[in-house]
């Protein structure tokens, strides 16, 4: 049977009619719109002695738009895990998975369905915010557009919230929100630490702050805004896609192979971008450290590395897969998957290719206040970057391919990698150099046996054994690669010993 059409969505209908249809928003709406008239007639009335009618007006309209922006963000999300969170816990959902509804209707009718409090709320406030600011001075934030402009852009940015959260939902069952991780973003937003990663920044400037600051603020460009909005399109139509291949069922991957690798090559794309687009405003309010190349480098090169082990772990489950299906039938003749190995060299060569070929050129501009380049950007330090990059999906790959050979879960392997080869060797480094009192800034060799430490040296110049430090990456992969090996004789002596005991 045929998919229904993605305009015929029950789970849109049936949420609506959950929140009471159309006449309870209605009704919804209008105390909230009476509710705001009653309440700036009564704060005005109480100080206008002091501030005068446009004065008030101007400060409500950014009151209102703060209001506007916790609407969509908090009410939105919370909507759709609590929809998704219900559907799994009626059982629901596996009504819904019997139906020739496809997974891209499914999770339309969430974004729709349960958002549509939000949504009429939101259109509420707009109207509320436009009427006070035609009542407010002129003014770049007062204009009759600016709350136009605000909705649009705010729009966007909660459309990858909605996608995301409808992700995670269906992904942990609706056990798990992304409310806190919305609070934390908002809170480096505005600590402007998000710059250390300048793509993560450029795809945050539809926060309701930030679009107020680019009317007062100089540095907050117009392109920057519109970049931005491109991008977080960009990567609600990956989450979406995500969303819908689990809503199908729930041992099947959110990211497969092509889906992880065109998330990965977007996210190289807005993290190269981000370095031409996002301004660097450092000065005495804004920390300097934070808008520093060498450091945004880094972080940038550390995050897409994260991003690389969702293509390199679906090849290593799916070549465990058919590992396991072909040693159970000999006979299977599905094609083998592309290896962890593979993968791990086309994940570096798109994420380091993007990087390349986007900034190009671009360079010398970035770190025009030194005066010289990092060694990072010489030929050796090229290739030593390119190096440890796939050195470090080579090891998760084949870590992976070893325990998906044994169970079918991995994330704790996940984690624990990034502790024991990530984030232990330059805590260790830094301790010992309290403990032996050495000569400050002095790294051992400890330091440049972890990714990261290996590209702070390379970046920003700590003068740590380099080498060494690559070697033993190179030693750990190696290992890695013979683990997954022995992975085969363990799936053989299993079948082997259930053949006998059937025997």
């Amino acid at each position: 049977m045929p998919a229904e059409p993605i305009i015929l969505n029950p789970i849109g209908w049936a949420q609506l009619q959950l929140y009471g249809g159309w006449r309870r928003q209605l009704a919804l709406c209008s105390a909230y719109a009476g509710a705001a008239l009653l309440i700036c007639v009564l704060v005005y009335r109480a100080i206008r002695n002091e501030v005068d009618l446009p004065t008030f007006a101007g400060g409500a309209v950014t009151v209102f738009l703060v209001i506007q922006t916790a609407i969509l963000f908090f009410v939105g999300t919370s909507a759709i895990k609590r929809a998704v969170q219900r559907d799994f816990t009626t059982d629901m959902i596996t009504s819904h998975r019997l139906t020739a509804m496809s997974g891209h209707t499914a999770v339309i009718g969430y974004l729709t369905g349960a958002t549509v409090q939000a949504t009429a709320l939101c259109l509420t406030n707009w109207l509320i915010c436009t009427i006070l600011a035609l009542m407010a001075k002129p003014g770049p934030a007062n204009s009759a557009f600016a709350p136009t402009a605000l909705l649009i852009v705010s729009s966007c940015m909660a459309l990858l919230c909605w996608t995301l959260s409808a992700l995670v939902a269906l992904s942990t069952r609706g056990r798990m929100a992304i409310i806190g991780l919305l609070v934390i973003l908002g809170m480096l937003t505005n600590a402007n630490v998000v710059n250390l990663l300048p793509g993560l920044a450029l795809v945050l400037p539809g926060s309701a702050v930030q679009f107020i600051r680019s009317a007062a603020v100089v540095g907050v460009s117009e392109t920057h805004i519109f970049v931005g909005m491109i991008a977080q399109l960009s990567l609600s139509l990956a989450f979406f896609l995500a969303a819908a291949r689990k809503f199908t069922r729930d041992d099947v991957p959110a990211f497969n192979a092509p889906l992880a690798y065109a998330l990965l090559s977007l996210c190289a794309l807005i993290a190269a971008a981000g370095f031409i687009v996002v301004p660097r405003p450092a000065s005495f309010i804004f920390p300097p450290t934070f808008f520093r190349a060498d450091i945004q480098f880094t972080t940038t090169l550390t995050a897409l590395a994260l991003i690389a082990f969702l293509p390199v772990g679906s090849a290593a489950k799916a070549s465990a897969a058919w590992a396991r299906r072909k040693s159970i039938d000999p006979h299977y003749t599905a094609a083998r998957p592309r290896s962890y190995f593979k993968a791990a060299f086309l994940s570096s060569l798109l994420a380091l290719g993007i990087l390349a070929i986007t900034l190009r050129g671009r360079i010398e501009g970035l770190f025009s206040g030194q005066v010289s380049l990092p060694a990072a950007f010489e030929p050796r330090g090229l290739a030593v970057v390119a190096a440890i990059f796939f050195l470090t999906l080579v090891t998760l790959g084949g870590l992976l391919r070893f325990i998906y050979g044994a169970m079918a879960g991995a994330t704790w392997m996940l984690v624990l990698y990034l502790v024991l080869a990530w984030a232990i060797p330059p805590f260790a480094d830094l301790s010992l150099e309290v403990v032996l009192d050495r000569a400050p800034g002095a790294r051992s060799m400890l330091f440049a046996c972890s990714p990261v430490g290996a590209w702070i040296d390379l970046f920003v110049g700590l003068d740590a054994p380099l080498i060494p430090g690559v070697i033993v990456q190179a030693i750990l992969a190696v290992g890695a690669i013979a683990l997954a090996s022995r992975s085969k004789d363990v799936r053989r002596l299993r079948v082997e010993g259930s053949g006998a005991r059937g025997g």
